[in-house]
């Protein structure tokens, strides 16, 4: 939605893989847009990320990004109207976490219309190492035994009538 006169800034967020393994990295796309008809002048893009994710880097036109903790806080002079910017947030998986949240939020000093489309979050599952090393390792000891019986037991359910 277009309102004349005023700031509306988007923000929507992806992941360049959503299951990652303890020591894998990931990068978090966030898109930006001002769809106002003003720019917005001294952005503040604030990303919450869970402790299993440790920050390590960021790309980014015209941003600057600080780490602490779970907090990356970028900040950008101004985006203009119809503009449009690209950053990465770039994290290392460093314990196990069955689901670990991001979320992000971006402001401005102006007034933005609309704060509803302000904040994006996304869902990763990291998964300890050791835990795809054991699948990996059954899989193989018994990969005769699933490929021999599997079929049988689709095909033949005359095997399990007595």
């Amino acid at each position: 939605m277009e309102i004349a006169g005023k700031t509306n800034l988007t923000l929507g967020i992806s992941a360049s893989k959503s299951n990652l393994m303890v020591g894998d990295s990931v990068a978090v796309n966030l898109d930006l847009e001002n769809i106002g008809q003003y720019a917005a002048e001294q952005l503040t893009l604030t990303l919450t990320s869970d402790s299993a994710l440790g920050y390590t880097s960021f790309t980014g036109t015209d941003w600057s990004c600080t780490n602490s903790g779970t907090a990356t806080t970028c900040t950008s002079a101004s985006l203009s109207s119809a503009g449009t910017a690209q950053l990465a947030l770039n994290f290392l998986a460093n314990s196990e976490r069955a689901v670990a949240n991001i979320t992000a939020e971006v402001t401005t000093d102006n007034t933005d219309f609309d704060l509803t489309n302000n904040t994006a979050n996304t869902t990763l599952r990291i998964a300890d190492q050791r835990l795809s090393d054991l699948w990996r390792d059954y899989e193989e000891q018994y990969k005769e035994c699933i490929l021999i019986t599997y079929p049988m037991i689709k095909y033949n359910t005359s095997l399990f009538i007595e």
